[in-house]
């Protein structure tokens, strides 16, 4: 059945591929954890509390049969999804946009979504699948999934793992699998197993896209996080900048109203200082736990999105927080111990001063 809604007690052991020694050794793997925190293809670490839609990775593979000669080319863009518990985000779910163009001739294309949380070891979980395109911006229909091509040893597995307790997708072939730890509202941190994303590729995959978070290690030839570092931001807010500024679909299940395509285009409008000085002074209210569980009772972000919209247009405009401070005094947030950002916005001293 090409759409599933499970539990733990519905779904059956997924048998992950096994890949030669040599392959695993040479295998390349990203992480979003929770809090969000990414540990990139490089093995660098940085914070990611994004609430938005974003692309993980664009990865470009040899397709390869069972003896390893390479018979064409795969293509695969992982997307990736955040939802709120208790004012932290957590990743719940992923999207895969698949090409696997054998050489010579021959196009296969799908695309796929998983979305999945739990609570007290029960899954609740749904996938998504179109086969005969690979359009990242629309995975949500109903067909199978299923793809073997026998006779040379490529095909696609997706279920779920009983014994690592995830959602896992692999192209077997084009060496790439994308996994999903479901983040447990009931046991949190008490979970045996870290939730979030993990996406593997082998060694001789590449990075496509500069805007990806997931950025690749020096034998790809590609820039790493401090590539982006936009002076005198941090590396977090600079990685937040380049997501915002990257223009990807915004089309989660949790859409926060439109207001992460809202902010977005605030910001790709604004002068390169001022979008600096936004991302400077409104960012902390991503990673301020204490703060978004008061102001943000909703599982995504609507309620933090707009506010953060109204702090970045404010700075984009140079005009006064009048709109972002009234809102956070309306919701009786204004006195939240452990957020020192917050008196200082409160105070206009985070705020353009004309």
């Amino acid at each position: 059945m090409a759409f599933s809604k499970q539990t733990s007690s519905q779904v059956t052991n997924g048998m992950m591929e096994q890949y030669s020694s040599q392959d695993r050794a040479s295998t390349y793997a990203c992480e979003i954890k929770n809090d969000p925190t990414v540990m990139t293809f490089f093995r660098q670490r940085e914070q990611f509390p994004y609430p938005c839609r974003y692309l993980a990775t664009y990865l470009t593979t040899h397709l390869k049969n069972q003896s390893g000669k390479t018979i064409g080319v795969c293509e695969v863009l992982v997307y990736g999804f955040n939802s709120k518990d208790r004012g932290k985000l957590y990743v719940s779910g992923f999207d895969v946009a698949l090409f696997i163009e054998y050489t010579p001739g021959g196009l296969r294309e799908f695309s796929y979504r998983q979305v999945a949380t739990a609570k007290n070891n029960v899954n609740t979980a749904a996938s998504y699948g179109k086969i005969g395109t690979a359009d990242p911006f629309v995975p949500d229909g109903t067909d199978d999934m299923t793809y073997s091509d026998t006779t040379k040893g490529v095909y696609i597995q997706r279920g779920w793992d009983n014994v690592n307790n995830r959602f896992f997708f692999t192209v077997v072939g084009c060496g790439v699998t994308v996994s999903l730890v479901p983040y447990d509202s009931g046991l949190r941190g008490s979970q045996k197993q870290v939730p979030g994303l993990s996406i593997s590729a082998l060694g001789d995959n590449f990075v496509g896209f500069i805007f990806t978070v997931c950025y690749g290690p020096p034998s790809w030839s590609h820039e790493q996080i401090p590539g982006v570092v936009v002076p005198p931001l941090t590396n977090t807010s600079s990685l937040l900048l380049s997501e915002f500024l990257s223009g990807e679909i915004q089309n989660q299940p949790d859409d926060n109203d439109g207001q992460c395509l809202e902010a977005a285009k605030i910001l790709q409008r604004c002068k390169s200082y001022r979008r600096k000085l936004a991302m400077h002074h409104c960012d902390w209210m991503f990673s301020r736990t204490h703060f978004i569980k008061c102001y943000d009772k909703t599982t995504g972000s609507k309620d933090l999105m707009k506010l953060f919209k109204m702090c970045v247009n404010s700075w984009c405009s140079n005009q006064p927080c009048t709109d972002a401070i009234s809102a956070i005094t309306t919701s009786g947030c204004g006195n939240i111990p452990l957020v020192p950002e917050l008196s200082s916005f409160l105070q206009g001293s985070k705020c353009p001063t004309s």
